[in-house]
């Protein structure tokens, strides 16, 4: 690293600008001396400066008379010179300010001299010294004059040793800003930086202790640089990789790298490797990506891309590494969560069903992944020995099956779902729904029903003959029907008689036993669905009355019996 290298030769001209505080005096007459005499506002703001606090307006300017100094009078008490006729000073030149031009008065009242050092000529110098002063002041009045410094040129000057230098006869009591007291007479202040155009005031206050010709000069100092420019560059990389913050398994993850000198000068032979951190593949299995950039100029950039993939979900780091010539080196890292949705599904439904009667099942679908399972679509074909009846959440029946559109399911949720069928046979039904969503793996459930028949038993008992006379036979005509759709079995009857009727006989089916009052018939094993069997039992008639013959059924299938009761009227 080179840092910006200034060589500096340092040209003092304190000798020489020294000298310029013989020409910086107040008044450069042909004697090269300005009395300041006459009375002067104390402490007065001569018009080079804005005070906040507003003053009086000046009392009118004294009669400004220039006088030649004459030797002092043997002391104790000093005799001023004869004061000759008042003249108005000639203005500065434009161009030329040597300290030995006449001073200019200015609107303020105030008197100017100046000196361009170190050339007298304003163009070719670099610090302009000027002095504003009042020509006339008294003993013992506070009064106030200016000195003031400028840079010239259009660069710093640095280290300016400005110093006064006042002569006896002046009591200096007040410096804005401060000076550094040398001696009673002298004071020195220091800039330690001056702007380019930039100048800076000073003030000094004090009181003149006897009448006659004041004289107080400045002198100045400072460093002239002369100077020479190398420019040290560095070149400096930077790399940026973007990508995706967020992806499903097996989608497509794009990442962009970009890599940028941002330094200064010319970053040279660029190379940037991207590694693939394990579970991240690109396509054809590719891990390691090494890419030209080449030359990169100061503020050039080159992009590059690649695509990958993940199979398996979590959270992975990708980092890739941008090195150039001199040991540059800029690193960036991008990492994506890839997410994966896991759908569950389970269905229930009736534990037993009948034949021709609604079966109906629950299905629920979840997703308990960590991603939107999005498109979900839960398909249940429709079973042999059933038939579609109708499903809920806007189920569609079509091509043998059933087909719900549940859209998007987020983590942790689900839905549920009903189906109603109706079983068209006896046996057992196996229902198996099954769901599919974008970057899920698909999931079925199934239930199986046990589909039963109803036997369906109708007992009916009618007389033959009624009514009948005494010592005639009746005959009762029993018919068993099996209105259902199951085989009805073990169907057994027993009929009773009153003391009105006497068994004779039977005939049917199955053969008979009583034992007096109550017939009881041999059970028939099986009567299938919608058949029926017919028993005619024979009795005679012994007494006249109102008779009723009693008849009970029962089966395997029913757990109450079935009774009916026919009356007869023997006479």
């Amino acid at each position: 690293m080179l840092g910006n290298l200034r060589k500096t030769v340092h040209v003092w001209t304190g000798l020489v600008l020294v000298a310029a505080i013989l020409a910086g005096c107040s008044c450069p007459t042909g004697s090269g001396r300005v009395a300041m005499t006459g009375p002067a506002p104390a402490r007065k703001n001569y018009g080079l400066e804005t005070r906040a606090d507003p003053k009086p307006a000046p009392a009118p300017r004294p009669v400004l008379k220039p006088v030649v100094k004459a030797a002092p009078a043997p002391k104790p008490t000093p005799t001023p010179a004869p004061k000759p006729a008042p003249r108005k000073p000639a203005p500065c030149p434009t161009r030329n300010c040597t300290g030995m031009e006449a001073p200019v008065l200015l609107d303020n009242g105030l008197f100017s001299v100046c000196k361009a050092v170190p050339t007298g000529d304003l163009e070719t110098s670099i610090l302009l010294i000027e002095r504003f002063y009042p020509q006339e002041i008294r003993p013992g009045e506070v009064m106030e004059y200016m000195i003031r410094v400028t840079n010239l040129t259009t660069r710093p000057i640095n280290n300016i040793s400005l110093t006064e230098r006042v002569p006896a006869g002046f009591n200096w009591t007040e410096s804005i800003p401060p000076d550094e007291r040398l001696d009673p007479n002298t004071g020195r202040w220091f800039i330690a930086e001056l702007n380019g155009r930039d100048n800076r005031l000073f003030k000094v206050r004090g009181t003149a202790t006897a009448t006659g010709s004041l004289e107080p000069c400045a002198g100045i100092a400072f460093v002239d640089e002369l100077c020479h420019t190398m420019v040290v560059v560095q070149p400096k990389l930077q790399l940026t990789k973007t990508g995706p913050a967020e992806v499903m398994v097996n989608e497509a993850i794009p990442f962009r790298l970009v890599v940028s000198n941002v330094g200064e000068g010319i970053a040279r032979n660029v190379q940037v490797a991207d590694t693939l951190p394990p579970g991240l593949t690109a396509v054809g299995g590719d891990r390691t990506f090494m890419f030209d950039a080449g030359d990169l100029a100061q503020g050039q950039s080159r992009e590059f891309s690649l695509t990958a993939q993940a199979a398996q979900p979590g959270s992975y780091v990708n980092t890739a590494a941008a090195r150039g010539d001199g040991g540059l080196l800029a690193e960036a890292s991008a990492t994506v969560i890839v997410r994966k949705p896991v759908l569950t599904i389970t269905k229930t439904g009736s534990k037993q069903g009948y034949l021709g009667r609604p079966v109906t099942y629950n299905i629920k679908v979840s997703n308990q992944g960590d991603a939107v399972a999005r498109n979900v679509v839960l398909t249940d074909p429709i079973p042999s020995g059933s038939s579609f009846d109708s499903a809920s959440d806007g189920g569609v029946s079509g091509d043998g099956r059933v087909m719900w559109r549940l859209g998007d399911l987020g983590p942790g949720a689900d839905k549920d779902v009903q189906v109603r069928l109706i079983a068209t046979a006896i046996g057992t039904i196996t229902n198996q729904a099954t769901a599919t969503a974008t970057a899920a793996e698909p999931v079925s459930a199934s239930a199986q029903t046990p589909i039963m028949g109803i036997p369906g038993v109708l007992l009916e008992v009618a007389d033959v003959g009624d009514p009948v006379e005494v010592g005639n036979d009746e005959v009762y005509m029993i018919v068993v029907t099996n209105q259902g759709s199951a085989m009805a079995t073990n169907i057994a009857i027993v009929c009773r008689l009153e003391e009105n009727m006497s068994f004779v006989s039977v005939s049917g089916p199955t053969q008979a036993e009583s034992d007096g009052s109550t017939i009881r018939l041999t059970p028939l094993a099986t009567l299938a669905a919608k058949s029926k069997a017919t028993w005619q039992v024979r009795v005679k008639a012994v007494k006249p009355g109102d008779v009723r013959f009693h008849v009970s059924l029962t089966s395997d299938q029913l757990q109450r019996p079935v009774d009916e009761t026919e009356s007869t009227h023997v006479y």
